[in-house]
């Protein structure tokens, strides 16, 4: 995680919290939270050992990804989480952008699940 990113990561992870997510971080992000009073379960980089979180990605214990790198060996394992996230259908975010329109999109669907509605209804609604 990029330093500029830090403020922006903690109000993410709060918002998903709050909505009955557990939060999952490498250990600089998840030391970070901690200091910011944000609940958070550490989890191994790839290269730190196992359990890591291709594992986690692959035992589909990760229900949605975030993921900002910041350097060039952050590039590399950021290639290799993204690829597991796809092969096994996770969701996954690699700005913080998309991440709080993702939030904001779980939010707003738990209060107000989507319908399904004919264009011509949409359209009859805006008039």
């Amino acid at each position: 995680m990029r330093d500029r990113d830090k403020p922006g990561v903690v109000k993410i992870a709060r918002k998903f919290g709050d909505l009955g997510f557990e939060v999952v971080s490498t250990k600089g992000t998840a030391n970070f939270l901690k200091s910011e009073g944000v609940p958070v379960t550490p989890i191994f980089k790839i290269a730190e050992g196992r359990p890591n979180i291709l594992d986690a990605i692959k035992n589909g214990e990760i229900a949605f990804l975030v993921n900002t790198p910041s350097s060039q060996v952050s590039r590399e394992d950021e290639r290799k989480i993204r690829a597991a996230a796809i092969q096994y259908h996770v969701s996954h975010a690699t700005n913080l952008s998309s991440a709080v329109a993702t939030v904001g999109a779980i939010k707003r669907l738990r209060e107000k699940p989507l319908e399904v509605r004919s264009i011509q209804e949409y359209h009859a609604d805006m008039a």
